[in-house]
């Protein structure tokens, strides 16, 4: 295959791909002024062309009547510093905006769709990488100047039209599963609320009342456990079948998901504080992160950075339940350089606590919402990659 064409084309296209100068295909919009009339907007590499509140323009452009350049619909802003990093994106949005004089802006007559992806590909941002300027690795920079010399094979512009509407689609799709996940995050954030303040209750089997829910101190509802590092210079220590975890590894919002990636030996428990905490403990993180809850579904090893509850109780209904009441915990932290507190400290903590039947309802409802969303989150994933894979083999 020659190297002018992509691996992977749609069949109708049989042309090799044309040498063009990037200044060949776009146009530079410069104008620049104050623009008083018109909203102030920056750009972020995750988040694209946002707007932005006044006050926190940089000083040396207030009140400046050249500080900021206007941009349309379908514009490209990059900023020269961090091109290379994927801070290039394109302006969608139906008023014209205004920002810092420092992005370069240009436009396109050819199908901008194809080019925001063409110029973002990781042969592109190693491109950029390699022609970037300065004395400095982090200072580096790529100026508009050479940009527009910088040459790319094109296809012609019915095939970048195809390209453009196959990844669009694929867009469509991944913004559809996002849109769906933030749904039932919403609609778990609101059943939460009216589950634990009673507004909404599940009834008995057979349709009746369950009793009211009794107040406790959470001393009551079983032992707390602590946990320790073993010495991190002893690698002997490290290389055992036991898990052992840190605040890190508890994703926020999710008590199913541990990410477990380190293992101990029993001589590394013998020798330090951490301890085995059994499975179905209610894993509470004390110190960095304070707010983070997981349970644990294995038998495993925690660092000094939680105290974790065993209990009888329906430890998923607890760990719900703390994470909804996560600002009590919070409050209760203390110090001034690592905040935290300790099993004395909540043991003392009121919640009230329905029957065990009724728990097991609510950690079966909100587990069945958890499991949409963690399976819209795959989905997002598996989408996002296939796309990674197209777009290294749909460009050449």
């Amino acid at each position: 295959m020659s190297s002018n064409v992509p691996q992977l084309r749609f069949p109708e296209f049989e042309e090799e791909w044309e040498s063009k100068k990037l200044g060949d295909v776009f146009k530079t919009r410069s104008d620049i002024g104050d623009f008083e009339d018109l909203p102030l907007f920056s750009l972020t590499i995750k988040n694209g062309v946002i707007a932005k509140p006044t006050q926190y323009e940089r000083e040396h452009l207030v009140n400046n009547d050249n500080a900021y350049k206007k941009t349309v619909n379908n514009d490209f802003v990059y900023n020269p510093m961090n091109l290379r990093f994927g801070a290039l994106k394109v302006y969608k949005g139906n008023i014209a905006v205004r920002v810092s004089k420092y992005y370069d802006i240009f436009y396109t007559d050819e199908e901008t769709k194809f080019w925001e992806e063409y110029l973002l590909t990781y042969n592109s941002l190693h491109y950029y990488n390699k022609m970037a300027e300065g004395t400095l690795e982090e200072k580096k920079r790529v100026h508009y100047s050479n940009f527009i010399n910088f040459i790319f094979l094109v296809p012609i512009l019915p095939e970048q039209q195809k390209i453009a509407t196959f990844l669009t689609s694929v867009d469509e799709r991944l913004q559809a599963l996002k849109k769906k996940k933030e749904l039932l995050e919403q609609y778990k954030k609101g059943a939460m609320q009216k589950l634990f303040s009673q507004e909404l209750r599940f009834k008995q089997d057979d349709g009746s009342a369950f009793p009211d829910w009794e107040e406790k101190k959470l001393g009551k509802l079983g032992s707390f456990l602590g946990g320790g590092t073993p010495d991190s210079s002893k690698k002997e220590y490290w290389e055992g079948n036991i898990p052992w975890i840190s605040s890190s590894d508890i994703k926020d919002d999710n008590i199913h998901k541990i990410n477990i990636t380190r293992f101990i030996t029993e001589e590394a428990i013998n020798e330090s504080a951490t301890k085995i905490i059994p499975k179905n403990s209610i894993l509470i993180v004390s110190r960095v992160g304070i707010g983070k809850f997981a349970v644990a579904e294995q038998d495993l090893c925690t660092s000094q950075d939680f105290t974790n509850l065993v209990t009888s109780e329906n430890s998923y209904f607890l760990a719900y339940y703390f994470n909804a009441q996560s600002t009590r915990f919070v409050r209760l932290s203390q110090g001034t350089s690592i905040k935290g507190f300790t099993s004395k400290d909540i043991k003392g903590v009121k919640f009230a606590i329905p029957a065990i039947p009724e728990q097991e309802k609510i950690a079966t409802f909100l587990s069945a919402i958890d499991d949409k969303i963690s399976s819209c989150q795959s989905q997002i994933d598996g989408t996002t990659e296939w796309k990674k894979g197209l777009l290294q083999n749909m460009f050449v």
